[in-house]
């Protein structure tokens, strides 16, 4: 009974690190992008009549925007991912619809590559030969 409490003991830290370790990153990422706001907001209200300090402005941009284009980025990939989830129970013999779809979704990867591969080689082919009559 001990290893099985310690085992679910275990899984439950690793999880909480896991969520600690995004909320860290979020509130840097935050924290980031708040300074690059402020950066463009002390240029607007101190520097922007006189047009001086203008090295300000784009290290202020760069600040405020590129955790942004990171989250998204995150974010945009972590939807459009052909990969299963790790955190979903494995396909075992125990899972066997989730090992249907895991099927299903590797045999029409691979038919989507075989398209694409074949199409590419129709065009090689094609303007290969259009160069040949060239």
């Amino acid at each position: 009974m001990g290893s099985e409490e310690d085992k679910i003991l275990e899984s439950k830290m690793k999880g909480s690190k896991k969520t600690m370790n995004t909320f860290m990153a979020c509130l840097w990422s935050f924290l980031v992008s708040l300074g690059g706001g402020l950066l463009l907001a002390w240029w607007e209200y101190q520097y922007h009549p006189t047009n001086r300090q203008l090295w300000m402005v784009p290290f202020g941009l760069i600040l405020f925007f590129t955790p942004l284009i990171v989250w998204f980025a995150i974010f945009v990939s972590d939807i459009f991912s052909l990969t299963p989830d790790v955190t979903q129970a494995a396909a075992s013999i125990h899972h066997p619809e989730k090992l249907s779809k895991q099927e299903s979704n590797r045999d029409m990867i691979d038919a989507k590559a075989f398209t694409l591969t074949a199409i590419i080689e129709i065009d090689a082919q094609a303007f290969t030969s259009s160069l040949l009559n060239f």
